[in-house]
C-alpha cells in the first residue's frame, strides 16, 4: 500500500505472512510505532489480534481492515475521519472504527468504508469532498447519499 503526498508522508506494507511494516512520517502517531527515525522500515505494534484483510494510509492517518469485517484507525483525528474517539486529538493506539466493513479508503484527513453495499464517510468535509453539506466534519458517519457501491475485484 502506498501511503500519501503533502507534508506528512508515510507507507504501510503488508507482508504475506500477516506482518504490518511503516515507514515515513510519524508526527500523528499514524505509522503505530514510537520512534523518530521516520526512514528506518519497523514492524507496526500493537495491531489488533487476527489476519488482516487491508489496509490504507491517508494523509496523517492509517486503516487496517481485519477479515472479520472490523475496521481500526490510528494517527490524527483532527477531522474526525478515526470517529469519535480523541475527535480532534491524534490516536496514538488502534481503534476501532467500525464493523461488517467490505472495503476502505483512507483520504486526506477522511476515511471512507463500504458496510452491507451501502458507503459512508468520517472526517473533513472542507471543499464538499464528502457531501454537499456545509458541515465542515463528520466524526460520526455520514452514508453518502445516492451511491450505491460496488466492489470490484
Amino acid at each position: 500500500q502506498g501511503g500519501n503526498v503533502g507534508d506528512d508522508p508515510h507507507t504501510l506494507i503488508l507482508t504475506a505472512d500477516n506482518s504490518l511494516y511503516a515507514v515515513g512520517n510519524n508526527n500523528y502517531g499514524q505509522t503505530g510505532y514510537n520512534a523518530d527515525e521516520y526512514y528506518i522500515l519497523r514492524k507496526v505494534s500493537g495491531v489488533p489480534s487476527g489476519t488482516i484483510k487491508a489496509i490504507s494510509a491517508g494523509y496523517d492517518h492509517s486503516l487496517v481492515l481485519m477479515s472479520n469485517g472490523d475496521l481500526y484507525g490510528i494517527g490524527n483525528n483532527e477531522k474526525g475521519q478515526l470517529g469519535t474517539v480523541n475527535y480532534g486529538g491524534k490516536i496514538t493506539n488502534f481503534t476501532k472504527i467500525a464493523s461488517n466493513v467490505s472495503s476502505i479508503a483512507a483520504g486526506r484527513r477522511h476515511t471512507l468504508y463500504v458496510t452491507n453495499g451501502k458507503l459512508f464517510a468520517l472526517g473533513d468535509n472542507r471543499w464538499k469532498k464528502l457531501t454537499s453539506s456545509s458541515t465542515e466534519s463528520y466524526k460520526m458517519q455520514v452514508i453518502l447519499p445516492n451511491l450505491k457501491a460496488k466492489i470490484i475485484t
